[in-house]
């Protein structure tokens, strides 16, 4: 059951829910209805989409939705936080706030996904004391691994066999850099959009990130040690081996601020 609910006292009949719906199955019979709920992909857009608060479905009900109107971010306040985004690689020892975490998880939740299947999986090492443990038991193994010259990357293995060796001769860790939290994506791997619902969920956790202070980094490493270095971390991360893993994030409260954005341009676009 979807439970979609029209308050016929609010509704005004003006047909959006049913114009809107990507599977074409709210029909206006008087008051919108559904008389088949089956193809129904829960993308909710008949609640979002009602002037007049009309429509609950799922249990949500539109009070409970914040008003679109008068509160988007400006043209140049969207464009200063794309451009200002950095890959942070200095961070504060100490950990976020564990309601801070949960509230950036929530709404990097609303990221899209192919059908609205929402089948990603996300694994947070949410204090610094569980990512210190993940690095020293990477480091312990990384000797005997590098010794047996498995090489599914070569440029990885080298990246390892230098981290090993700021590691144990300086104790610096070119890893993790020192962030107290790390934050993995993965997907069923016969969802043949799973790879591609990953990144754009870490996408949206990024940017959100910055606006709550905290700084990030794609860790191509750290996942490449995971999924193919490592892979018996994965299970022991509770990612079922079911899941294939999308990418690996760090972040935390940055030890670092920049002044200004950088300044690119795309060298390769067409317009057709």
């Amino acid at each position: 059951m979807i439970n979609f609910i029209v308050d016929e006292n609010l509704c005004n009949q003006c047909g959006s829910c049913s114009d809107d719906c990507p599977v074409s199955i709210i029909i206006m019979d008087g008051y919108p209805t559904i008389k088949n709920e089956e193809p129904c992909i829960h993308c909710q857009h008949c609640l979002a989409i009602c002037p007049e608060g009309a429509i609950s479905i799922l249990g949500k009900k539109p009070e409970n939705s914040i008003l679109i109107e008068g509160n988007l971010p400006s043209i140049n306040q969207m464009a200063t936080l794309i451009k200002g985004r950095r890959s942070v690689r200095n961070y504060k020892d100490q950990n976020v706030d564990a309601t801070v975490i949960q509230d950036l998880i929530d709404i990097a939740g609303y990221a899209p996904s192919g059908r609205n299947a929402q089948k990603i999986k996300v694994t947070v090492l949410n204090n610094k004391d569980m990512v210190n443990n993940l690095r020293d038991e990477i480091y312990e193994r990384l000797p005997h691994v590098l010794s047996e010259k498995r090489e599914p990357n070569i440029w990885i293995m080298k990246y390892l066999r230098w981290s090993l060796k700021m590691w144990t001769k300086r104790g610096e860790d070119p890893i993790f850099l020192g962030a107290p939290h790390v934050v993995i994506v993965s997907a069923p791997k016969n969802d043949t959009t799973g790879m591609v619902d990953t990144h754009i969920f870490l996408s949206y956790f990024e940017l959100m990130a910055q606006t709550m202070g905290l700084g990030t980094l794609w860790n191509g490493i750290l996942n490449s040690t995971i999924q193919h270095v490592l892979p018996e971390l994965q299970q022991k991360l509770g990612i079922s081996q079911e899941y294939e893993i999308g990418y690996t994030m760090l972040f935390g409260l940055p030890n670092i601020k920049y002044a200004r954005t950088v300044q690119r341009e795309l060298k390769d676009v067409r317009y057709i």
